[in-house]
């Protein structure tokens, strides 16, 4: 089995524990995040982002979801879309310290994107305290 057949087997996995997701009660945003994340690996931003919408829309007050998707939005160059999914996703839960950290990196470089120098030396800073 070569590379191309676990990768297909992985995927495989992915979509049927997504579609398993999709009839629980309360939908794990955390599962839906992996697959967004292993589709975003294979260079497939847009299926990645298919994704996290559903997961965004689904669990909407799971943080980390929003994060991931203010990274894609940042890689598409969506700045304005990408600061706001990056606010909100500080302003939820599940994000743990690195996630947060993370956040402040992000909103750092797309505020000075957006030429925000005080918001951004502000996410700078917030970015270095423990």
């Amino acid at each position: 089995m070569d590379r191309t057949d676990h990768v297909e087997q992985a995927e495989d996995f992915f979509r049927k524990a997504l579609e398993a997701n999709r009839r629980l009660k309360q939908f794990d945003a955390a599962a839906a995040l992996n697959f967004a994340s292993f589709l975003k690996e294979q260079g497939r931003a847009e299926d990645a982002r298919h994704i996290l919408d559903e997961a965004t829309q689904r669990a909407p007050s799971y943080g980390p979801a929003h994060l991931e998707r203010a990274r894609l939005l940042r890689s598409e160059n969506e700045y304005e879309q990408a600061a706001e999914e990056a606010e909100l996703a500080l302003k939820l839960e599940g994000c743990g310290p690195s996630d947060v950290r993370a956040a402040h990196v992000l909103l750092a470089m797309v505020y000075s994107v957006l030429g925000n120098k005080q918001a951004a030396e502000e996410h700078r800073r917030l970015a270095k305290s423990p």
